[in-house]
């Protein structure tokens, strides 16, 4: 099973800075305002139509890619948003991704909740225990116990 440390690690580390994702996704980011990769800060202070473009861009990435290069990036994008800001118009952001997505999408966002959020990723599962779908009540289940299993570990 995954330990606390291993999970964090992706989120927290950087990509490695060749990666031809993390180059093309910091040129997309950079098109809005000039830096605006290395200064996430301001994405609250954009035009909402940029922080919604930026974040769309990072959820696809962090989401509903299956390449692993994909996904790090993603996250990591995501995890250099203001959380404030990222925890207001997330949820908004990833409802069509849920909705249209499946089990991998599902399970991406129970693992980007849980290291960034506890609220939304307690309302995602509880929105899993409920599905009709059995892969989705079942990713539910697997997060709950990989979080019990961190709560049991010295």
């Amino acid at each position: 099973m995954t330990t606390q440390h291993e999970f964090a690690q992706w989120f927290e580390a950087a990509p490695d800075p060749r990666l031809p994702q993390l180059q093309s996704t910091i040129g997309y980011v950079n098109s809005f305002a000039p830096d605006l990769w290395d200064h996430m800060d301001r994405i609250p202070m954009m035009p909402s139509e940029v922080g919604a473009a930026v974040l769309a861009e990072l959820l696809e990435l962090a989401c509903q890619c299956q390449n692993f290069g994909n996904i790090h990036t993603g996250r990591y994008g995501l995890g250099r948003i203001p959380k404030e800001w990222l925890v207001l118009n997330i949820e908004c952001a990833a409802e069509p991704i849920l909705t249209e997505g499946g089990e991998w999408e599902y399970q991406r966002f129970l693992e980007f909740y849980l290291w960034h959020d506890g609220r939304l990723f307690q309302g995602l599962i509880d929105r899993g225990l409920q599905s009709d779908n059995p892969e989705i009540r079942e990713a539910a289940e697997d997060m709950l116990q990989l979080k019990s299993s961190w709560a049991s570990t010295p």
